[in-house]
């Protein structure tokens, strides 16, 4: 398996943070690091709305979507079983606007002080996603 390709059964922090992503842009799912049938059909779903590659993982490809998908503030829009969830405030995360998905470095304090933009934040996971691929691009699966 190479790192960035989420797929069923995995267990991690990363598919921790996958499932934190779904529930931001609207999938209602449990957030357990657990690559479950339902995290599997959210991926679907999204990869369906996206109209990317639909095959259930969540590799590379699908992480940059997410991002993007994120710094849109895009929700899902399909079936009645999919509630988006509120965001949620941290100490590190002030949410001005309660509706408004959270974005590392989209605080809108650090922007008016002329810290990060707004954009800080998907430019910062875009270029992950971007390593990740790049990193593992050639590299046989284990």
């Amino acid at each position: 398996m190479r790192f960035g390709d989420f797929k069923m059964g995995d267990k991690s922090p990363g598919v921790a943070d996958l499932q934190r992503y779904l529930v931001q842009v609207g999938f209602g799912i449990g957030v357990d690091g657990v690559f479950g049938s339902n995290t599997r059909a959210a991926v679907i779903s999204f990869q369906r709305q996206r109209r990317i590659a639909v095959d259930g993982v969540a590799g590379p490809g699908t992480m940059i979507e997410m991002a993007k998908a994120i710094g849109e503030r895009w929700q899902n829009t399909v079936g009645n079983s999919w509630k988006p969830s509120p965001a949620v405030a941290s100490p590190a995360s002030p949410v001005s606007n309660p509706g408004a998905p959270y974005i590392p470095g989209n605080s809108p304090i650090m922007a008016s002080a002329g810290g990060p933009s707004s954009m800080t934040g998907l430019l910062i996971l875009v270029g992950l996603a971007v390593a990740v691929w790049i990193f593992t691009k050639g590299k046989a699966s284990v």
